[in-house]
Formats: C-alpha cells, structure tokens, sequence
C-alpha cells in the first residue's frame, strides 16, 4: 500500500501539518490483517527542500506498475491560494523506487 504519510505532530504553524508529506508503504502478507512499514518512496521530489505528495494512485498496466500523485512545491501553512507549483506527477515503472 502506498499511502499520504501526515505530519500530525510537526510543531509548524497553520495547515502545515497536512502538508510536507512522503508518501509511505506498507505490506501485509495476512490478507491485511496486519501492516508492517517499509518506509518512504524516495527520489520524487522535483524540487530541494520538504515538498508535499498525496493521493497517491497506482495503475498496473501491460504488466507494469504506474503512479500517479498530486504534488505541491514546498509545505504551504496558510491554506488556499498560499502554496507554490502544483500539478499531477507520474512515476514509470523503471522510476518507481519502492523500498524492500
């Protein structure tokens, strides 16, 4: 599962906390009955410093795995109107780095 990994408990003002996201992964082996944590999928950021990802979408097409995810350049804290760059990003099969 690759899932929005929140920053609840960041100390930043405002709506940080939302935003400034990894995107996690996690598997289970037990019919998801229990999840074990594998850590962050790296390398997608398209710019320095703390970014923010979520609704991560995975697609398997032609016997190849597809992300799909909403990025926005930095960690806005005001809310609407206040974030840099935005937009959808896709990671190929051959750029989607999963951790084992």
């Amino acid at each position: 599962m690759v899932y929005t990994q929140r920053r609840a408990l960041t100390e930043e003002v405002g709506v940080a906390w939302v935003h400034g996201s990894d995107l996690g992964v996690a598997v289970s082996t037990d019919g998801e009955r229990t999840w074990t944590y594998r850590g962050v999928i790296e390398g997608r950021a398209t710019e320095p410093g703390r970014n923010t990802f979520w609704a991560p979408e995975i697609v398997h097409e032609r016997g190849e795995f597809h992300m799909f995810v909403t990025y926005v350049s930095g960690v806005p804290d005001a809310g609407p109107g206040t974030s840099g760059p935005s937009g959808t990003t896709r990671a190929g099969p051959r750029s989607l780095h999963l951790p084992r």
